[in-house]
């Protein structure tokens, strides 16, 4: 990625621009044209970012099994109301979760 968007900060690659030009850049994926603005982020806890910044063997093991973590830990607190709960196959991509909301 060799270009920062002025509107929002994100890094993206040249080719991602939706007009022509190379000095003044227009790109829609990440922020809608300046449309979408995100708060900054949060301080992480402090034992998240103990883990995700240290070096020790504990911190390292973590690193190593995060996206196992997040996919263990990635529907535990859904909090969902709903009819059916179903896993549909999309093209080529994972599973991808769908519900019906019950509406109240």
């Amino acid at each position: 990625m060799n270009y920062e968007y002025h509107n929002c900060g994100a890094m993206m690659w040249l080719d991602e621009r939706i007009n022509r030009s190379v000095r003044s850049p227009v790109f829609m994926i990440c922020c809608a044209k300046g449309k979408v603005i995100l708060p900054p982020l949060q301080d992480l806890p402090s034992p998240l970012d103990t883990l995700l910044s240290e070096t020790d063997s504990r911190s390292r093991s973590f690193c190593q099994n995060i996206r196992m973590y997040n996919f263990a830990l990635s529907f535990t607190s859904i909090g969902q109301k709903s009819t059916i709960s179903l896993l549909i196959p999309v093209g080529f991509i994972p599973f991808v979760f769908m519900k019906k909301c019950i509406t109240e």
